[in-house]
């Protein structure tokens, strides 16, 4: 541990700005001091941060294509002021783009040196939702971080208290969206100590973590990483899923009785809200293959432990080992009846994949899913599997036809079977 910060005031005068910054901070917390108004020492803290330590800090950054840029408010004090460093190539203001900074914690404990990006770029595409921003902004640093080949500082996201419970941490504000969008970051603890030369030494390195996404991550290509990010998120999400069912099989569970009375109303003439589509057809991506994946390895399962030796090949040959292939004809997979081990049944299966640990979560089904249903009497299965990224998902088998022989048409099946 180093606490001799204080070395010769000529050699380090930009650390003791940074330390008077700190102390300020401290200081405008123990008063409650919300503006410059209020305060003695604000014009004292605006040139530390706005004037003094940007023209310091750019003594020592060689290149000229760096602009450096303090700011304490914008209209009251931030919470957060800070330093940033960057590329007008790659952006011209904090709001956009990836860039260095200096974040000083808000309660004066220290500093954050962070390769980072826009927050209000993607806080602006959520304005409702701030929570999914923070969620797009961890997901996009992941997605940078691929682009850098050093594995030097800590990646991705920071925390401002060790147990990551202090409201900085958790609000949906500008502090929690700096911690988010983090790339990589070097803290600085007041309580430990760090020298001037700790300091430029970072600089330069963080220099270079910059140049190389720089030159691999044009201000263009940022662009459409954020413009696309919704879909980096979910095949992100598809990844984790299918990292957690590796090498697991499915258990299977008795259907829950009044399962389909319950979810009729999402299938119907009627209506479901633009929420619940959203939440369903993001579900179906999100976890769509990965059921697919894990009813295929079911039926060949089936075959390998439940058929005789002799009929292995006819299972065989009615399994589709494509399951993608049969998009939009209203089924996902061509199987055989599971409860039939004698005789090759064909069967059509629609999967419903599902995260949710309750059996009983309502899914809903496409109209041409129905028509399929309509088409295929007596052939057509659908296979409910929940619980998907948990550690034993689970399945049940739902037969349309248990109960009726034919549908004369879609509408006769909704009134009938879903009514």
């Amino acid at each position: 541990m180093r606490h001799n910060i204080f070395y010769n005031r000529r050699e380090f005068q930009m650390i003791d700005n940074f330390m008077q910054v700190l102390k300020l901070i401290k200081e405008k917390r123990t008063n409650n001091v919300v503006k410059k108004s209020d305060w003695d020492k604000g014009d004292l803290y605006k040139t530390l941060v706005h004037d003094k330590l940007p023209k310091q800090l750019k003594v020592h950054i060689k290149e000229d294509k760096y602009s450096v840029v303090g700011k304490v408010a914008t209209g009251n004090y931030s919470k957060v002021p800070w330093i940033s460093i960057y590329d007008e190539n790659i952006t011209k203001e904090t709001k956009d783009g990836h860039y260095l900074v200096y974040l000083f914690h808000p309660e004066g404990e220290g500093i954050y040196l962070s390769l980072n990006q826009g927050w209000s770029k993607i806080s602006d595409m959520f304005p409702r939702d701030k929570n999914a921003a923070k969620q797009r902004a961890l997901t996009l640093s992941s997605e940078l971080n691929k682009y850098i080949t050093s594995n030097e500082f800590n990646t991705g996201r920071f925390y401002y208290a060790e147990n990551k419970d202090s409201s900085y941490d958790l609000k949906n504000d500008y502090p929690s969206g700096y911690s988010h969008g983090s790339i990589r970051f070097k803290y600085y603890d007041l309580n430990e100590g760090f020298t001037e030369e700790d300091m430029l030494e970072d600089l330069k390195k963080f220099l270079e973590l910059f140049n190389e996404l720089a030159s691999k991550v044009t201000k263009t290509s940022y662009d459409s990483l954020v413009n696309s990010i919704d879909e980096i998120q979910e095949d992100s999400e598809i990844e984790e899923i299918r990292t957690a069912q590796k090498d697991k099989t499915l258990k299977e569970v008795e259907a829950p009785k009044g399962i389909i009375p319950k979810y009729k109303k999402g299938v119907s003439k009627t209506t479901k809200n633009d929420s619940e589509i959203e939440k369903s057809n993001k579900e179906n991506k999100l976890t769509g293959k990965v059921g697919e994946k894990l009813a295929l390895n079911y039926f060949n399962e089936l075959i390998d432990n439940k058929i005789d030796e002799d009929k292995k090949e006819q299972f065989r040959n009615i399994l589709n080992d494509n399951p993608g292939s049969q998009h939009g004809h209203g089924y996902d997979l061509v199987a055989f009846d599971p409860t039939n081990t004698d005789k090759a049944v064909e069967k059509f299966i629609e999967i419903k994949t599902s995260t949710s640990s309750s059996i009983e979560e309502p899914f809903f089904m496409s109209l041409n899913e129905m028509f399929a249903m309509k088409e295929y009497k007596q052939k057509y299965l659908i296979l409910r599997i929940f619980n998907v990224s948990g550690k034993e998902p689970q399945f049940y088998f739902i037969d349309p036809y248990a109960n009726y022989s034919e549908f004369k048409d879609v509408d006769d099946l909704i009134d009938k079977y879903l009514m």
